[in-house]
């Protein structure tokens, strides 16, 4: 199965396992905006109508995530360059994220303009 980010919207509480692939996604910022996450991006609060804003919890398991971007805008007239974090994977402090260890061990090759090729945030093993 392959999945990009723009597919799907998860829903809060709802986790993303298996044997999923989450490869070959950017996320490129416009003139001078960042582009966080290429492969993930859980941005901390949950937009579900039932639960609008309290923190979002991301369950990701048995998931690759590889071959990912994360590139930073270029500068725009008389601006700076955006940053290009967390090619693989984004986690906000505001959310949480469970990742188990086959997921872990599966999250590789990913690249970012700025820092953080991987991985970028807290999340705990499940």
């Amino acid at each position: 199965m392959h999945l990009t980010r723009r597919e799907r919207l998860l829903e809060s509480s709802e986790s993303l396992g298996g044997t999923s692939t989450i490869s070959s996604n950017q996320a490129v910022g416009g003139a001078g905006a960042n582009g966080f996450g290429g492969g993930i991006y859980n941005e901390g609060q949950s937009i579900a109508s039932q639960n609008a804003g309290s923190p979002a919890t991301l369950w990701i398991l048995g998931t690759m995530i590889t071959a990912n971007q994360a590139a930073g805008g270029a500068a725009g007239s008389g601006g700076s360059a955006g940053q290009g974090v967390g090619g693989g994977a984004y986690f906000a402090a505001d959310g949480s994220a469970c990742l188990d260890d086959a997921t872990l061990l599966a999250l590789a090759g990913n690249l970012a303009s700025t820092s953080h090729n991987d991985v970028i945030g807290v999340f705990t093993i499940c």
